[in-house]
């Protein structure tokens, strides 16, 4: 697979997600770096754990201790590559559905070189929240729920819409995990942020891990929501995965997050 410019074949990044996010890292500055903290609800399109640092004259990005370095070659093909997409420019939007927090939008885009416009539907939300919470006994607490989309019960983790009474993420995610489980947790750790669809939305989802996790009330969900809690040993969530009985892809981000943190997962 190659890219088109000018007549010239580009041949693609050699490094996946740093390559891909190598033109952030710009060469006039020796390192670029997004603090690793909880985004409050107005901060959005910023990737809270990645370092990109300048090693033997070679870029790289830097995440949970291990390095990846980028070649010129990989920058420099990358640089082309990004040179010759284009923005599209919205020259008309409107809203055609309002329901609670939630909006359908209409939106006409143009891309300014060749004139061509498309017409995109757009979902409007507040960012969402994703809370992995673990016990001291070596479980996650987790929730099932029938999920009208897929019209079946689906295994997740607590999470919702950052309420616009919270004052932050994590708070949203505390009232969350409160919420959905009646559990509270004994400390916080901010995992990482996503976009959960950047075709259709704008939004972000946040995800937290809940350490020393233990049961202080009984549920109160919404009025919409009908739960069942359950406990599931964290060695147990592979072959859960694997057999498709955990398939949310917010929740498998999440799963991907915690491996992650706990040194599971090699990059």
């Amino acid at each position: 697979m190659c890219v088109r410019r000018m007549g010239r074949c580009l041949p693609p990044p050699s490094v996946g997600l740093g390559s891909a996010s190598a033109d952030r890292a710009s060469p006039r500055s020796e390192s670029w770096k997004i603090e690793a903290s909880p985004p409050s609800r107005p901060e959005r399109r910023r990737h809270p754990v990645i370092t990109y640092v300048k090693t033997n004259g070679s870029w790289g990005w830097r995440f949970g201790g291990r390095e990846v370095l980028l070649s010129a070659r990989d920058l420099g093909a990358c640089g082309e590559v990004c040179r010759a997409m284009e923005r599209w420019e919205v020259v008309e939007s409107r809203v055609e559905f309002l329901g609670g927090p939630f909006a359908i939008r209409k939106a006409r885009a143009v891309l300014p070189s060749s004139g061509v416009a498309h017409e995109f539907i757009l979902f409007d939300s507040p960012d969402w929240v994703n809370v992995v919470p673990v016990t001291d006994g070596g479980k996650i607490v987790m929730v099932r729920q029938h999920r009208l989309g897929t019209d079946r019960m689906e295994l997740e983790i607590p999470g919702g819409l950052v309420d616009p009474q919270d004052g932050d993420t994590l708070e949203a995610a505390k009232r969350e995990l409160l919420e959905e489980t009646g559990y509270g947790a004994r400390s916080w750790i901010f995992l990482g942020s996503v976009s959960p669809n950047p075709a259709l939305q704008g939004n972000r989802c946040h995800t937290f891990l809940a350490q020393g996790c233990r049961k202080e009330r009984e549920p109160q969900p919404d009025s919409t929501e009908s739960l069942e809690v359950t406990e599931v040993r964290l060695a147990e969530l592979p072959r859960l995965i694997a057999a498709g009985e955990i398939s949310h892809g917010l929740v498998l981000n999440a799963l991907f997050w915690y491996y992650l943190q706990q040194g599971r997962l090699r990059i």
